[in-house]
């Protein structure tokens, strides 16, 4: 997917989490090879991620590159042959 075409998803997957403390175009460089639907899980389970860490406090939800590195490890321990390349990994 090309990478404007990521930077779009990614914006739309990210509007409610905004301001943001990153620059989106790091999430695109980081999703390299991805498809829509890996942005769309990785979106997901970054947001549960920073709430996990976020817990019951009063903080407000602020999502960090550590969440979104956390995810994609995570999605890529379990994505194994037609899993993977519904994601996108494509053996990688």
């Amino acid at each position: 997917m090309h990478p404007d075409l990521r930077h779009r998803y990614l914006s739309r997957y990210l509007r409610d989490y905004e301001p943001l403390t990153f620059d989106i175009d790091d999430l695109v460089d980081r999703s390299e090879g991805t498809t829509q639907a890996f942005l769309k899980e990785w979106v997901h389970r970054a947001v549960q991620i920073a709430t996990e860490r976020v817990g019951a406090s009063d903080q407000a939800l602020s999502l960090a590159l550590s969440d979104f590195d956390e995810a994609m490890a995570e999605m890529k321990e379990f994505a194994e042959g037609t899993t993977g390349s519904i994601l996108g990994f494509h053996g990688k």
